[in-house]
């Protein structure tokens, strides 16, 4: 349980964040952020910020495909992984529908409303998924994670 516990402290995390997301300093500009997101979105060398533990480059590729070119393929693996979870097929859904929005157009606003859904998947996840969760979703986790230091940094 105690792995659990620390994916619950890191999804809280992410909602802190989040709830700053509009407030970026005063030298960032919403073309650097997108920038810099966008690059993120491209890195494969991806730390689990949960075990500390490189993500399997597998993972982290479906996991990015899913939100850079939402292939049906990509989404329909990253579906199959999520409703593991537990949380109800319209939470998937949600998050799996906010990923390409962040892949299209990599932005404060969109990470947020990616964040958010991840959030709730999350919340609505049985305790068994979060102790031993899948490679993707560490990957995504990690991935998003990024995105949101990108936007507070």
């Amino acid at each position: 349980m105690k792995r659990s516990r620390l994916l619950r402290i890191a999804a809280l995390s992410i909602v802190t964040l989040a709830g700053a997301i509009h407030q970026l300093p005063g030298q960032a500009t919403p073309d650097s952020v997108s920038v810099a997101i966008e690059r993120s979105l491209h890195d494969t060398n991806v730390v689990s910020p949960i075990t500390g533990v490189t993500v399997p480059t597998e993972a982290v590729r479906v996991a990015l495909a899913t939100i850079t070119t939402s292939s049906p393929a990509g989404r329909s693996q990253m579906s199959r992984v999520l409703v593991t979870s537990g949380a109800g097929a319209d939470v998937v859904d949600q998050l799996i529908a906010s990923l390409p929005e962040l892949g299209a157009q990599p932005n404060a606003a969109h990470v947020q409303l990616t964040l958010m859904a991840f959030n709730q998947l999350v919340n609505m996840a049985s305790p068994r998924f979060l102790v031993d969760p899948p490679a993707e979703f560490l990957a995504l986790h990690a991935i998003l994670v990024r995105a949101s230091n990108v936007v507070h940094n």
